[in-house]
């Protein structure tokens, strides 16, 4: 019963069919939501506007290990059709970490304070989008944190320090968003 409702609901929402214009033209903004690692919204929403066929803008807004998140980035979709690959560069940036944290490993304990920092990120990916609006998108890439805002009240040893670069640094972007376009 639920998920008739549902479908009926996004048929209700579904723009007239046009064999001329690609897909991306008929839906052009989409709401959804994502989770991922150094992406730009950590977990929370997944916002995109398709300006054009082959260009997107998508931001995001959520929570990461270091502190809330806002980011907005370009994407190039390579295909017109329902399924493309793509390539996008933007930035987000994360508040920080009100205070000190204390983090602990196999080999000890230390404690850092994260400050607010931007970051650069690169990123391919795949976007499917349905016949009835509803999307999935999943993207690979890297993000370079700009400025180092983290300070060590107890510094970690030598085999601790890649955790603690993990925690707030630059590293890989692995990130899935799902949701409706409209």
């Amino acid at each position: 019963m639920l998920v008739e409702s549902l479908a009926a609901l996004c048929l209700s929402l579904t723009p007239p069919a046009s064999t001329d214009a690609p897909v991306r033209a008929q839906r052009r903004f989409g709401i959804g939501l994502e989770g991922g690692w150094n992406s730009l919204s950590g977990v929370g929403l997944a916002l995109t506007y398709n300006a054009l066929p082959r260009l997107a803008i998508d931001g995001g807004l959520g929570v990461g290990l270091a502190g809330f998140k806002l980011g907005a980035r370009a994407r190039y979709n390579f295909v017109l059709g329902r399924t493309t690959p793509f390539v996008a560069a933007g930035m987000f940036v994360n508040t920080g970490i009100a205070g000190e944290t204390s983090v602990s490993t196999g080999a000890g304990t230390f404690l850092a304070h994260v400050g607010p920092a931007p970051f650069v990120q690169a990123v391919f990916g795949g976007e499917w989008l349905s016949r009835v609006g509803i999307f999935a998108r999943l993207e690979l890439g890297y993000a370079l944190r700009l400025g180092n805002d983290v300070t060590y009240v107890i510094p970690p040893a030598a085999n601790e320090r890649a955790a603690a670069e993990t925690l707030a640094g630059s590293g890989p972007v692995a990130a899935l968003a799902i949701g409706y376009m409209f």
